[in-house]
């Protein structure tokens, strides 16, 4: 995925469609966890949002703003 390509959000349609493992009806479809913008669930190693090898905690927190 190029620099210009935004990852979609995780349970999204279009996440989906690019592999991620991440809870679909958590996420709200990719609306975000109980519908909380900005929020998500996320599923360890998924190849979009969590890969392999990778730390999430600080990835976290800057997705929800904490950091």
């Amino acid at each position: 995925m190029s620099a210009e390509q935004k990852i979609p959000n995780p349970g999204s349609p279009e996440a989906v469609s690019q592999g991620c493992r991440c809870p679909v009806i958590d996420n709200s479809h990719g609306r975000g966890y109980m519908g909380m913008d900005g929020i998500f669930v996320y599923t360890s190693c998924c190849p979009l949002h969590w890969p392999e090898g990778t730390e999430l905690g600080p990835f976290v927190a800057k997705e929800v703003g904490n950091g």
